[in-house]
């Protein structure tokens, strides 16, 4: 082969796996992120997510007493159905992501791996710090 094909190929081929490195990093960074929002909001009871969601809608529509006693249970309700979508969405969207890192390691040397693996534990030690100076 010629050394300057060789060369561009092995260049194109460092360029996608660094992409596809990035494109995972990123996703676990979003997914714990995003787990960590969802979690708390999961914790939450709809009765307390309710009347926030209440108090927001009177702010901004100025409901009238008779308008929030009527949207309570159906805000209830809404927000026990957005309950259940999401903690069904966080488990598809994690195994996706488990599923993209299990067929890129294979595609990675034993060196490239460990790399990776200090690299995701980095970012999932500085997402921790984060997500504990927000509370």
């Amino acid at each position: 082969m010629n050394p300057l094909l060789r060369t561009r190929f092995l260049l194109a081929l460092a360029a996608c796996a660094i992409f596809a490195l990035g494109a995972t990093a990123g996703s676990l960074i979003t997914l714990g992120v995003a787990k960590n929002r969802i979690s708390s909001r999961l914790q939450a009871s709809p009765a307390a997510n309710a009347t926030l969601w209440l108090q927001r809608l009177d702010r901004e529509l100025n409901l009238t007493p008779e308008q929030e006693a009527a949207a309570l249970p159906i805000v209830e309700h809404s927000l026990q159905d957005l309950q259940m979508i999401r903690r069904r969405s966080f488990g598809a969207a994690r195994r996706v992501i488990e599923d993209g890192e299990s067929q890129l390691r294979p595609l990675l040397t034993p060196e490239q791996q460990a790399a990776y693996d200090r690299l995701k534990a980095q970012r999932q030690e500085r997402l921790r710090q984060f997500l504990e100076n927000q509370d």
